[in-house]
């Protein structure tokens, strides 16, 4: 089945979603639904020609921004052989729950402070063919805005409950693909960590470092639910200076 994908008005195309909330307010359900809704009538759209698929090379080289510039250039730390033992064995975890996921066009930055509001129609050029739940996971957890998670595990239900009906490849098993979005968020949190250090490093600016407690958070609470990435979670206790505390739950920052 052909669909077209959302159009988005000039008028619309002039703030994001993040200027349309307020993030001190209650949680704008009604926005993220109006994004859900686009995300799947998007992600049924047949990709035209041959689409860049988002690959172990492209992960590889994401993940490698957190320690090049995070852990060695903002938090001056040289890595021993067991934290490099560490951050291997993580990586290669996230990369193969990335790749045992079902492909669709996929947005790669399908967060707030990027989307158009209300309605929302990514550039073709930005297409890339990825994993299902990366851009639910890019939408719910954002680094410039943090909601309760209850808040996320609602919309990123009612997106898998949409995604199903629609025919998108999700898993059947509601916790199996939250497993993943939580993987795949952890795996885009890491990248931004690295991406942020480097731009504040390279004279962007310190306002991208300083959103980092919220990305740090966000892995702190994803590594504290799964036994394989506890000792991601040791490092990142070690590198940020303290221990977190049992069944932390991301909430706002």
């Amino acid at each position: 089945m052909s669909l077209t994908p959302p159009t988005v008005s000039t008028s619309a195309a002039e703030r994001t979603l993040l200027q349309a909330i307020d993030p001190k307010g209650p949680p704008p359900l009604d926005h993220y639904l109006q994004m859900v809704d686009a995300l799947v009538q998007w992600q049924q759209v047949p990709l035209t020609g041959e689409a860049p698929r988002y690959d172990a090379a492209m992960v590889e080289a994401e993940l490698a921004l957190f320690p090049q510039w995070y852990i060695a250039g903002h938090r001056q730390r040289v890595l021993v052989s067991s934290d490099r033992k560490v951050l291997d064995g993580a990586f290669a975890a996230l990369l193969a729950q990335h790749l045992a996921c079902p492909l669709v066009p996929v947005h790669h930055a399908f967060s707030p402070d990027g989307l158009p509001f209300p309605l929302v129609a990514p550039k073709p050029e930005r297409t890339l063919l990825g994993p299902v739940g990366y851009d639910i996971a890019c939408l719910t957890r954002a680094p410039f805005v943090q909601w309760e998670e209850d808040f996320c595990l609602d919309v990123t239900v009612r997106y898998w409950e949409r995604a199903r009906k629609a025919g998108l490849p999700v898993d059947h098993d509601f916790g199996a693909f939250y497993r993943s979005v939580e993987w795949l968020g952890l795996q885009r949190h890491l990248m931004l960590a690295g991406d942020f250090a480097r731009r504040t490093l390279e004279g962007c600016g310190p306002h991208f470092l300083a959103e980092t407690p919220r990305l740090v958070a966000y892995m702190v609470a994803t590594c504290q639910r799964y036994r394989e990435l506890q000792p991601l979670l040791r490092l990142i206790e070690q590198l940020e200076g303290f221990a977190a505390p049992t069944a932390f739950s991301f909430g706002r920052i």
